[in-house]
């Protein structure tokens, strides 16, 4: 499928259990520190508005998801990623023009992220998206140890 052809069919919407086989299977080959089902089980029934997941599909196939936290007008970015093969085609920063301009609607003010300072390509893509490095994290990380770089973005 050609990049003009997918982003036609592309939807980002808020996530629904549906699409939790998906986001499985992009999680397990994106981190090595998962997050459970339970964990996104309890994302998808939250209603407080604590935990924003919101999820990047095509024809009914999910292809990526952002993950925040958020409170008082800020929200942490904690998961995020495409499948696999579906990268370097610019669906993330679809997913992120997105997700930011849903959070702007709802009020939020500044984004923050976490990301392994090895993560060049998730640095790239969330410098393009207006991210700023504001600091370092010592032994963030666990498996393997490694440092994360701390980023935010005003919207």
């Amino acid at each position: 499928m050609q990049n003009a052809d997918l982003e036609k069919k592309l939807f980002v919407e808020p996530i629904k259990e549906e699409f939790l086989d998906g986001i499985l299977r992009i999680e397990e080959e994106s981190f090595s520190e998962r997050w459970s089902r339970a964990s996104f089980e309890e994302a998808v029934k939250n209603k407080n508005g604590f935990y924003r997941f919101y999820c990047l599909s095509a024809e009914h196939c999910v292809l990526g998801y952002v993950g925040i936290v958020g409170t008082c007008g800020e929200g942490e970015i904690v998961r995020a990623a495409v499948d696999r093969n579906f990268r370097k085609r610019g669906l993330g920063s679809f997913l992120f023009e997105n997700v930011i301009e849903r959070e702007k609607k709802i009020g939020t003010k500044k984004l923050f992220l976490e990301v392994r300072v090895s993560n060049e390509a998730a640095i790239r893509l969330y410098e393009k998206n207006g991210f700023v490095r504001t600091g370092l994290r010592s032994c963030f990380y666990r498996k393997p140890i490694e440092d994360a770089l701390l980023m935010e973005r005003e919207i």
